[in-house]
């Protein structure tokens, strides 16, 4: 029994990707930015425990859509929703002696082997409840243009996980071949098939580089962030409470001061940019780079 193809969709630049797998060993290689790091992450969001998605998984060209499907009056529907946010084709090759290990993907009774097939899918919990909640959060600050939620994608930055979750279906081996719809599988499984199969190791790269005093305790590191983080809560959040006129003037300031911030910054990296463009960087098909900063008092960004 062995993992024979990986098939990924709508997950950062990778729109449809499909990944033969080797009997024994596998070797991504190629050129930067051309998708391993992307295939890599994908695997190990679909496949390990404990693994959160953010909204810089989906791909950029679909963040649009996404936003235009929840600007309608109504809530948009299943199939409007379909195809839009990632998802992860798992196919098997198992012998009949292994059956018992994938006896939940089993297509049929008198299946004696060959392929069997799962796929994963990063879904919306539920449609009507996200887009509730969200028109809820606009409400809050009708006329108030540049603050919190500005769109739905911005709005999913800080409540993903609240509204999606990885809900897996079983896919037909006489199929495989062909493009499976959702409207063509059954029922999303109820308990996790992958379970007892499937073990992922991961050795990142060191890539960080820290000038931190190395006997600060971090405890005093945080401090600043810990309070900032509990004043915003407390009297900031869009998603708690109500606000005040005072509350909704702060925000507006923040709003302008990381406009203000930004353009600045542009300004400042713009020779270094064209400097960059002259050698080639970024790559033919490759997006611009631009400077979009992010004041916030809930991460390290």
């Amino acid at each position: 029994m062995r993992i024979a193809e990986i098939k990924i969709r709508n997950f950062r630049k990778l729109k449809e990707v499909v990944i033969d797998f080797h009997s024994k060993k596998t070797v991504f290689i190629g050129a930067n930015n051309s998708g391993k790091t992307s295939a890599i992450t994908a695997m190990c969001l679909f496949l390990e425990d404990n693994q959160k998605f953010s909204t810089y998984d989906f791909p950029l060209s679909n963040h649009l859509k996404v936003n235009e499907l929840f600007e309608k009056e109504v809530e948009p529907s299943k199939q409007e929703v379909d195809g839009v946010f990632p998802a992860l084709d798992l196919w098997f090759y198992v012998e009949d002696k292994d059956i018992h290990h994938v006896s939940q993907l089993l297509p049929t009774l008198d299946w004696t082997g060959g392929d069997l097939g799962v796929r994963l899918r990063y879904e919306i919990k539920d449609i009507a409840k996200l887009f509730s909640d969200y028109k809820s959060a606009r409400d809050k600050i009708k006329g108030k243009n540049g603050l919190f939620p500005k769109d739905m994608m911005d709005y999913l930055s800080k409540n993903l996980s609240d509204h999606f979750e990885i809900r897996r279906y079983v896919l037909d081996p006489a199929q495989k071949a062909k493009i499976q719809t959702q409207e063509t599988l059954g029922e999303k499984l109820e308990i996790n098939p992958l379970d007892n199969i499937l073990r992922i190791n991961t050795i990142n790269a060191q890539r960080g580089m820290s000038d931190e005093v190395a006997d600060a305790k971090q405890s005093e590191k945080q401090k600043l962030t810990a309070l900032m983080t509990k004043y915003y809560t407390s009297h900031l959040d869009p998603n708690t409470g109500e606000m005040t006129e005072k509350d909704i003037k702060a925000l507006e300031t923040l709003n302008t001061a990381t406009e203000d911030f930004t353009k600045n910054m542009r300004a400042n990296f713009k020779p270094a940019l064209e400097e960059i463009a002259k050698i080639g960087y970024p790559p033919f098909g490759a997006p611009d780079i631009t400077i979009n900063l992010i004041i916030s008092t809930l991460s390290n960004r």
